[in-house]
């Protein structure tokens, strides 16, 4: 948009609430007329969220494991409701991330395997972290109840 302003132009942008830029924009008859162009970006959906915390996860070299898709990370987060999603100010998808990593560093430093490996093999841990660290149903259960 900036580059296809006439030189010495200025790029304006207001950011914030709907309603609040709302009554901006009304308070001056010419205001809104001095814009040319208005986006409105919505919130993200559930799945929308839930997307974005998988695609971090996986960026990271976390899987996804057995069960735990983005609907239901997409369930977990529209079972909270729309206040709750509001009141976390579009932080909801990083804060999700960050508590599955805290709820796996507790896991790891308990002696678990990180969801790789099931109980009774626990105690041939391997030598070297595998690239991958499997995020199982439970891990999440444990992070969206304790760290959000």
């Amino acid at each position: 948009i900036a580059e296809s302003l006439p030189s010495g132009d200025p790029l304006i942008v207001l950011a914030g609430y709907a309603l609040d830029l709302q009554r901006i924009v009304s308070s001056d008859i010419g205001f809104k007329g001095r814009f040319l162009l208005r986006m409105e970006l919505p919130d993200p959906t559930p799945f929308e969220i839930a997307r974005m915390v998988a695609t971090r996860l996986g960026r990271s070299g976390y899987v996804l494991g057995e069960g735990l898709t983005a609907r239901y990370i997409a369930d977990a987060v529209a079972s909270m409701g729309e206040d709750w999603r509001a009141d976390r100010n579009g932080r909801v998808a990083d804060d999700l991330v960050h508590s599955v990593r805290v709820e796996l560093r507790k896991k790891s430093a308990s002696g678990n395997d990180l969801g790789t490996l099931s109980p009774a093999m626990s105690s041939r841990m391997p030598i070297a972290m595998p690239d991958e660290i499997t995020v199982t149903v439970e891990d999440f259960q444990n992070a969206f109840r304790n760290g959000i």
